[in-house]
């Protein structure tokens, strides 16, 4: 009894990439791509999907997905399969997993990055004082900033407190570690997916 035996080719996300983007199939390095948001648009799915969500988007495709999965497996087809469509099927796949969980995220990454803007933003702020000075005896004339008794004086000035600037930056390391944590997070997510182990 004679089988058939089908051929099986397994894809990288780089093979996917190049085939999608009619590059020579291997040959795609990081630099040769721009931004997810553009080859979404590009293979034709509408650009109003990813319209306001495309920078946090692109950062977790740019500095996440592509340079852990792109020599990773992500398409295994028979020789009867046609690897355009699968490969459009594939990153239309990806693109709706990403924006499904795309308010999970970005509700997390979009806070830490306003408390992160707020405190960036605090580092060099002055901290004011006013002292005020009084006296029983008033004084008529004279240079009355410089007297210490003059009937009432107030004096301002302007501090830092390194010690809140310390404190200030402390949090943003933290809060920078947060964000990556939750870039992590999503990013297992989609490798966890798509991956071909």
């Amino acid at each position: 009894m004679i089988q058939n035996i089908t051929t099986v080719s397994k894809y990288t996300l780089g093979d996917v990439y190049a085939l999608l983007t009619s590059q020579t199939v291997s040959m795609v390095t990081l630099t040769d791509i721009d931004t997810f948001s553009e080859l979404v648009v590009a293979l034709g799915f509408s650009d109003a999907l990813i319209d306001d969500k495309e920078t946090i988007i692109d950062e977790l495709f740019m500095k996440y997905i592509l340079p852990n999965m792109l020599n990773e497996y992500v398409l295994e087809l028979d020789e009867e399969d046609n690897v355009i469509d699968e490969s459009t099927n594939l990153i239309g796949l990806m693109l709706y997993d990403i924006i499904n969980s795309y308010d999970k995220y970005a509700t997390i990454i979009t806070k830490f990055e306003a408390v992160k803007d707020t405190l960036t933003d605090n580092l060099d702020s002055l901290i004011d004082s006013n002292v005020t000075k009084y006296n029983d005896t008033p004084q008529e004339q004279g240079n009355y900033t410089a007297d210490e008794y003059t009937t009432t004086i107030t004096s301002s000035t302007a501090t830092r407190d390194n010690q809140a600037k310390e404190l200030n930056l402390n949090r943003i390391v933290l809060l920078q570690e947060q964000l990556k944590n939750t870039y992590l997070i999503w990013f297992n997510q989609i490798f966890k997916r798509f991956v071909l182990l």
